[in-house]
């Protein structure tokens, strides 16, 4: 066996972007998440604080501070913040919940911390590439697309509406993220690539469904009030 599986290394968060191999025998090793658990949290709520500030250089953003006051410059982002670290690891947990369930119906042997202790790396890249949006916001300024990343074919190809929730949803990191989850739980569920990458394909594509669902019905709302 090899000696950094017996001395029982920890993964490392670079790692996964030189060496991910590795890095998922490791975690079947030592699956360990505090430290990528701070690092996601972090990130997250930066992302979502600056985020909230930036929109509040639009014209829509300009009219809420002209009714809530100045000081809503930075409650809104704070607000923002907050609830991204509350809701992250919610979100962490439900995903690696899915992945548990659907690890045991193609009877993979991953357990729940190793699941976990992945998907808390991974979520870093996420993380990254919401940095690299902030960044990108810093230097161009904010557009009527700033929500979307630069990394994504949304900032590619000018779009609206359920068309623009979907070219958001392929993205650079999500992609790049998506492609380690797979070899990532092949490794440690000891399964095949085919049922690697259907457990990893299978939330990715639920979530991009859903959140189209979710604007193709708000759409439909805002369109019947207009008509009204």
């Amino acid at each position: 066996m090899d000696a950094k599986l017996v001395n029982g290394e920890k993964p490392s968060l670079f790692g996964f972007i030189f060496s991910p191999q590795e890095q998922f025998q490791r975690v079947k090793e030592n699956p360990v998440f505090a430290w990528p658990l701070f690092w996601f949290l972090l990130l997250y709520a930066i992302y979502g604080a600056a985020l909230s500030y930036f929109s509040l250089e639009t014209p829509e953003g300009r009219e809420s501070l002209a009714m809530m006051g100045s000081s809503a410059k930075w409650i809104m982002p704070l607000i923002l913040g907050i609830t991204m670290l509350i809701a992250a690891p919610i979100i962490l947990l439900f995903l690696t919940g899915f992945h548990r369930l659907l690890m045991m119906l193609f009877q993979g042997e991953a357990t729940f911390r190793q699941l976990f202790s992945l998907n808390a790396h991974l979520y870093i890249l996420m993380g990254i590439g919401g940095l690299i949006h902030i960044i990108y916001l810093s230097i161009v300024g904010v557009g009527s697309n700033y929500e979307a990343f630069p990394t994504s074919l949304a900032a590619i190809f000018p779009a609206e509406g359920t068309l623009w929730v979907f070219l958001s949803s392929i993205e650079v990191f999500a992609i790049w993220k998506l492609i380690l989850s797979a070899m990532g739980l092949r490794v440690l569920g000891d399964i095949s690539s085919g049922k690697a990458w259907a457990i990893a394909l299978i939330p990715f594509v639920l979530s991009v469904l859903i959140n189209v669902g979710v604007a193709a019905l708000m759409s439909t709302i805002n369109l019947d009030m207009a008509i009204s």
